[in-house]
């Protein structure tokens, strides 16, 4: 719900098109469905100061089994529209996300309540993302944004330039979205794109929109890492999952340091969480896990162990060579070099979207 606080009357319309806009922006991302609140509750509650009953909306949206409650406001300055909007969580009234201000020209009122409708979808849709956790609430970027960002953790770790260019154009469209900034520091590096990354971790350093607490430790983290300097990326991870435990990207980061760490077990135990809380899409980190986790019990001598990930790995992603590559690893600690022949021969004849024949042929040397 939208109050009109304008004083004019004849824009009291605008309340039902921003709810009705909004509403459908959040059932078209797939992500909530939608509830609508009672005529009672939208009435004005005593002592609420104007405030849309705000109170009562809670109430009613707690009936209705409702998790999260959108109400805002709009008025008018001078020839501009201005909407302001808060999600709230329903069992405390706590804020998920406060929008303070989307503007439009008056004489069009559609270019304020789109830009406000994208800001909402986008504020349920990171809050609902597992890679984002509670950094959805320091800032809502845009739907459009959002999906680009969406895209981008689909394709990191397995097609680093692809998913860069996704997370430069998220940022294009929301400057301060800093998840979309994590990951590119993150894509960055792995594209051995050291000195950009320093730079961009500068950057951010003087950045209020990475100010956030995960953030800052995400930023530590990279730069002890850009330095060689692990023990002090493990502590500032670990501290990361501490502060976040179902926070993914992480858990991510702490697995991945605790591997070049030799703290096999610590990885494993992070990739197993990772594995049993996940979703079922082509995130990153579910094909990234299965080398990471193969590694693991390569370096705890579970030859077995990794074989067996390994095989289930690649028959989800058979055009990862690499995959193969730690699989021929696995079968020459076990000495089946028959079989070794036959991984080679298939990864001859198999599509290759990461990795190549000849890593697999120094494996297997």
């Amino acid at each position: 719900a939208f109050d009109n606080r304008s004083g004019d009357a004849s824009l009291d319309y605008l309340s039902h098109s921003l709810s009705t806009t909004v509403a459908e922006g959040l059932t078209a991302t797939g992500v909530v469905e939608i509830a609508h609140e009672s005529q009672d509750a939208s009435a004005e509650q005593p002592g609420s100061g104007g405030g849309g009953g705000a109170a009562g909306r809670l109430q009613s949206a707690l009936e209705a089994g409702a998790s999260v409650l959108v109400t805002g406001s709009f008025h008018v300055r001078g020839d501009s529209l201005h909407i302001e909007a808060r999600v709230l969580e329903v069992g405390g009234g706590d804020a998920v996300n406060i929008i303070p201000d989307e503007s439009g020209p008056l004489a069009n009122p559609s270019v304020a309540i789109g830009k406000m409708r994208s800001r909402v979808m986008g504020s349920l849709a990171a809050r609902a993302d597992p890679t984002i956790g509670s950094m959805a609430r320091s800032h809502a970027p845009t739907y459009e944004s959002y999906r680009e960002y969406e895209i981008g953790t689909g394709l990191f770790g397995v097609r680093s330039q692809a998913a860069h260019n996704h997370f430069e154009r998220a940022l294009e469209l929301d400057p301060e979205f800093t998840s979309a900034q994590l990951f590119k520091v993150a894509t960055l590096m792995q594209l051995n794109r050291h000195t950009e990354a320093d730079s961009l971790i500068c950057v951010l350093r003087s950045d209020a929109s990475a100010q956030h607490p995960q953030a800052r430790l995400a930023l530590d983290m990279f730069e002890a890492r850009l330095k060689g300097d692990y023990e002090r990326a493990l502590r500032k991870t670990r501290e990361m999952v501490r502060l976040a435990p179902n926070h993914y990207l992480g858990r991510w980061l702490l697995a991945s340091v605790a591997l070049r760490t030799n703290r096999p077990r610590e990885v494993i135990a992070q990739i197993e969480w990772i594995r049993e809380h996940g979703r079922e899409t082509d995130l990153y980190m579910e094909s990234w896990s299965y080398g990471g986790i193969a590694n693991a019990y390569h370096m705890l001598g579970d030859y077995e162990g990794e074989l067996r990930i390994l095989e289930e790995a690649i028959e989800r992603y058979p055009d990862l060579l690499w995959l193969r590559g730690r699989k021929v690893r696995a079968l020459a600690a076990l000495g089946r070099l028959d079989d070794i022949e036959s991984v080679v021969e298939e990864a001859a004849a198999s599509p290759a979207s990461s990795g190549s024949l000849g890593s697999i042929l120094l494996y297997a040397a």
